[in-house]
């Protein structure tokens, strides 16, 4: 069973994507804080992370920096997602080490088949 760590500080929002994920027969992490998605993946090795860019103690950008730069956790995959609109920021976050981009709001279908496909490209060890 893939492990997903979810990194958002909108308590209501992580709670819909938990309880889908868990539906859907993933174990799932939970962190609302950057600093505390950071320690989480360090320790739990998810299979993949849910990024929100928005968040207190920690910066998605920082998170995901220090997750592509530390040797035990920069192949996990992650997906960031964000209400922030600003001009090129998915590719920003692509050339970051983010392997996808999910703009806020977004269909909860949608963003399960991004998940298959990236644990489909990155088998679980």
């Amino acid at each position: 069973m893939a492990k997903i760590l979810i990194a958002d500080d909108e308590v209501q929002l992580v709670n819909m994507i938990k309880e889908r994920l868990q539906f859907e027969g993933f174990e799932t992490l939970v962190a609302h804080e950057g600093i505390r998605a950071t320690e989480m993946a360090n320790k739990q090795n998810p299979d993949l992370v849910l990024l929100d860019l928005l968040m207190p103690v920690g910066t998605g950008q920082s998170v995901l920096q220090n997750l592509k730069s530390a040797p035990k956790t920069k192949n996990i995959p992650v997906i960031v997602m964000t209400a922030m609109k600003k001009p090129g920021l998915e590719q920003e976050m692509l050339d970051a080490g983010a392997n996808d981009f999910v703009a806020k709001p977004f269909e909860i279908k949608d963003l399960l088949e991004k998940i298959r496909a990236l644990l489909e490209t990155n088998p679980i060890a």
